[in-house]
C-alpha cells in the first residue's frame, strides 16, 4: 500500500536513530574535563534502523516488542523528542503518545542502580535485594545494558 503524505499523518521512511553507549561512565568533574580533551570512549548503538511505515488519519497504532526493540525510541521520535539520524519522519498535526512504563525509574542511573533504589524505597534491605537481583535482571531482559545509564 503506497500512501502519500497528503493521506497520512505520520510517514517514516528508512528511519534510524542511534545512541552513544559509553564504555566508562563519567562520575567526577575532573573526568568530564579530561574527556573533553581526550575524547570519549563510546560506540554507536542503533536503537532503530531501516524503519518505514505510514499512518493515515483515523488510524491508530500499537507498538509491541521485547525490551530493546526500540518502541520507546520510536514514540519519542514521533513525539518530536528525538531527531532521526538517518531517513525521514514527517508528522502532521498533534500526536498523543504514552512514552513507556518507566515511572519511578531514574534515567541517569543504570538498571542495576535503579533496582537497588526501588528496592530500598519498597523497604527491602541490601541483602534482600541482592538475593532477588538475578531474577529481576533476567525478567527485565536488558542483558549487557543492565549497567548502562
Amino acid at each position: 500500500m503506497n500512501v502519500t503524505m497528503s493521506e497520512s499523518i505520520i510517514v517514516a521512511e528508512n528511519l534510524a536513530i542511534n545512541y552513544r553507549r559509553y564504555h566508562k561512565q563519567v562520575t567526577t568533574l575532573k573526568e568530564m574535563l579530561l574527556s573533553a580533551f581526550r575524547g570519549s570512549d563510546y560506540e554507536n548503538y542503533w536503537a532503530l534502523r531501516g524503519v518505514s511505515f505510514s499512518v493515515s488519519k483515523g488510524e491508530r497504532i500499537g507498538i509491541i516488542g521485547p525490551n530493546g526493540a526500540g518502541k520507546t525510541t520510536l514514540m519519542r521520535a514521533i513525539g518530536g523528542i528525538l531527531p532521526p539520524a538517518e531517513g525521514s519522519l514527517k508528522v502532521e498535526g498533534r500526536v498523543a503518545s504514552v512514552l513507556g512504563l518507566g515511572g519511578g525509574f531514574m534515567p541517569k542511573l543504570t538498571g542495576r542502580e535503579n533496582i537497588y533504589l526501588n528496592g530500598a524505597i519498597l523497604g527491602y534491605s541490601k541483602s534482600q535485594i541482592e538475593s532477588r537481583i538475578d531474577p529481576i535482571i533476567e525478567f527485565a531482559d536488558l542483558g549487557d545494558f543492565i549497567d548502562s545509564a
